[in-house]
């Protein structure tokens, strides 16, 4: 058994180029189904081989490959990628490419959803899209509406 083969415990920090910590980045070994996510603090640990590549990666940054090596603490930077917010489509149950989207995708401007006086994105959304019914279960203030 070689030394070479043992797994280690790797660690680090993944943060953008203005310094603040990403959580929810993907951080995987490449070739394999290990993987884990960051913390609030841009936080992960993994075990991973010296000879294992980790693939940093998450929605609007581009992703990063880093070969272990002889390191146990790896921090990252990544870097914005805006050219690939616009190919995707965020969804309830995770991501897709535009392309790939089946159905109907409505948006909702940015503006519309700051300058009203409400209390629930319910309440911002309704009325704004064709075949979107909600319905307010209760008229008890600050109560939420089904979608």
């Amino acid at each position: 058994m070689s030394v070479f083969a043992q797994e280690k415990s790797i660690t680090g920090k993944v943060i953008d180029e203005e310094g603040i910590p990403i959580p929810s980045v993907t951080v995987s070994i490449k070739g394999t189904s290990t993987g884990t996510v960051t913390d609030f603090d841009g936080m992960y640990s993994i075990l991973a081989k010296a000879q294992d590549t980790i693939l940093f990666s998450f929605i609007g940054f581009e992703s990063q490959e880093v070969l272990v090596g002889d390191r146990n603490i790896i921090n990252i930077t990544l870097a914005e990628n805006t050219a690939e917010l616009e190919e995707v489509v965020v969804v309830g149950y995770g991501t897709q490419k535009r392309s790939d989207v089946t159905g109907s995708v409505a948006s909702v401007p940015e503006e519309r959803l700051e300058n009203l006086p409400v209390t629930d994105v319910t309440q911002t959304i309704q009325g704004t899209t064709a075949g979107l019914n909600i319905t307010q279960g209760s008229s008890v203030p600050g109560s939420s509406g089904s979608i």
